[in-house]
């Protein structure tokens, strides 16, 4: 029995420690979002000043269903910075040049980008990643005399005529390195995309919102990403595995600089409509999680003695359940518990499980934002026990996914 009960114990603390890490960033992002300070930096007016220069990277890998349509959305762009625009044969002065690295692309695709005023990186790496295509858009495009920021953008992703319009107001505050901006779907037309959206959107509130309302650094999506141009430039040279995201964060943290988040600047992103991609996308996310922390923790101790709270903060944060596993784990226990306690007389646990699971439900709701409260929702909920499988299974399967690109495959 005193075994059990140890047990028991140290389950609930280390699920206690997940789930009080949620509830505390949902309040806090519910308590901004209800004094509307969704913006957390001022916008600065850049009137006075020399605007920003933007590369816009789109890493591509077998992106034909989708390319076209990102890379017209980024076309439109309303945004001008005069100078040095013509030298890559833009029509107008425009404040930016969008590179597309068309990584194992059909002939068809890469004749149509380049009718268009892009710049097209061709590559076909025998292990293709992120961090690779980021690295050879670099090498290729960057111009230090010219580029002050980049931003980067998924294959999918879509941005409005104001984007970058909005950004540079954001990019002038001589603070900041490194920008997110609030990655939100574009697509919930099957349960498993609204699902997926869902997981977003909490993800915004709990790592981002959440965070940066009480000071703390926001975390980096993959995309909807900007950055200082020559810090980037530098530090591409280092990335290593497929969490190109979580290889940058590490760096800036540890530089010491923040991650500033822009609720209000919105990129429009396609989500997984089937579970089988939602499993392989999760089990590139882990894989990542996995690496990221171990090569953190090596460093831990330094950023300790250099007072690197965002530092430590992420490297707890990677310690943390998946929210999936997280979900059924508290599931699971509750019931465990009180089959025990009626199995067992001496054994009375099963109230603080039951609590335990009733805070987590609590935390995720208020981490959604209340547009997505509909019937569209709860239907989505339902396909929430597959996708626990197919959370699980990717646990099984992160070895290999770290240095490995895994697509995430688009509908037509």
């Amino acid at each position: 029995m005193t075994a059990l009960v140890i047990i028991d114990w140290v389950l609930f603390v280390l699920i206690a420690l997940s789930v009080l890490y949620v509830l505390v960033f949902a309040l806090s992002a519910a308590v901004a979002r209800w004094c509307r300070s969704s913006k957390v930096e001022t916008p600065l007016g850049y009137a006075e000043f020399q605007p920003p220069y933007f590369l816009i990277i789109i890493p591509a890998y077998k992106e034909d269903l989708v390319i076209r349509d990102t890379v017209e959305a980024a076309l439109q762009l309303n945004y001008t910075a005069g100078g040095g625009a013509q030298m890559y044969g833009y029509s107008a002065p425009l404040g930016y040049q969008i590179c597309v690295v068309a990584d194992h692309m059909n002939p068809e695709t890469i004749s149509w980008l380049s009718s268009k005023p892009v710049s097209v990186v061709e590559a076909t790496y025998a292990d293709s990643t992120k961090g690779k295509a980021l690295h050879a858009a670099v090498s290729s495009c960057y111009n230090p005399d010219v580029h002050t920021h980049v931003v980067v953008l998924d294959a999918d992703n879509i941005v409005l005529p104001d984007f970058l319009q909005r950004l540079a107001s954001y990019c002038l505050s001589s603070d900041v390195v490194a920008l997110q901006a609030h990655r939100t779907a574009k697509n919930m037309s099957t349960p498993i995309a609204m699902l997926d959206a869902i997981s977003e959107e909490i993800n915004n509130s709990v790592f981002r919102l959440g965070h940066n309302t009480l000071g703390l650094s926001s975390a980096l999506i993959g995309s909807g990403m900007c950055f200082r141009a020559e810090w980037f430039a530098d530090a591409v040279q280092h990335l290593e595995t497929a969490g190109e995201d979580k290889e940058l964060e590490h760096t800036l943290l540890f530089e010491g600089h923040k991650i500033h988040y822009l609720n209000d600047l919105y990129v429009l992103d396609e989500k997984v409509s089937d579970s089988r991609n939602f499993g392989q996308q999760r089990r590139r996310w882990l894989a990542a999680q996995f690496f990221t922390f171990k090569q953190m923790l090596k460093d831990l101790p330094a950023a300790i003695r250099n007072g690197r709270i965002d530092y430590i903060d992420k490297t707890f944060q990677q310690m943390l359940i998946p929210r999936s596993l997280l979900i059924a784990l508290c599931s699971l226990l509750s019931l465990v518990s009180t089959i025990l306690a009626c199995q067992m007389r001496r054994y009375n646990g099963e109230i603080k499980w039951w609590v335990m699971l009733a805070v987590l439900v609590v935390a995720l709701l208020v981490a959604i934002p209340r547009y997505l409260y509909n019937r569209q929702m709860l239907r989505a909920l339902l396909s929430l026990p597959l996708l626990t499988v197919r959370m699980v299974g990717s646990l099984l399967h992160v070895r290999g996914a770290t240095h490995n690109y895994i697509h995430t495959e688009h509908s037509a």
